[in-house]
């Protein structure tokens, strides 16, 4: 008796983009990797002139108030306002 060979054709591989949109699984978001560097972001220019911070003066009141707790009271009350203000109107410019 002679045996036939039977030959079976091959199933044609199917890339994921051929399936149809509904066989397929959602996606995850990918998360970003471990090493990888952070993307530098695009920086704004930087304004001609540095603008100046506006001191309320609830803020001078609150700074002169710590002053005069850390002079211990020695001092006038208008001497700490005075030093409030230079230091905050000073010390800080937004940059």
């Amino acid at each position: 008796m002679v045996a036939k060979k039977i030959v079976v054709p091959k199933k044609k591989a199917v890339s994921p983009k051929a399936e149809s949109p509904s066989t397929q699984a959602p996606r995850k978001p990918r998360a970003p990797r471990a090493d990888a560097a952070p993307r530098p972001r695009a920086k704004a220019a930087a304004p001609a002139t540095p603008a100046v911070r506006t001191v309320t003066q609830e803020e001078i009141r609150v700074r002169a108030y710590f002053l005069s707790l850390e002079h211990a009271g020695q001092g006038h009350d208008a001497d700490f306002w005075l030093m409030a203000e230079r230091e905050l109107t000073q010390g800080h410019q937004c940059d």
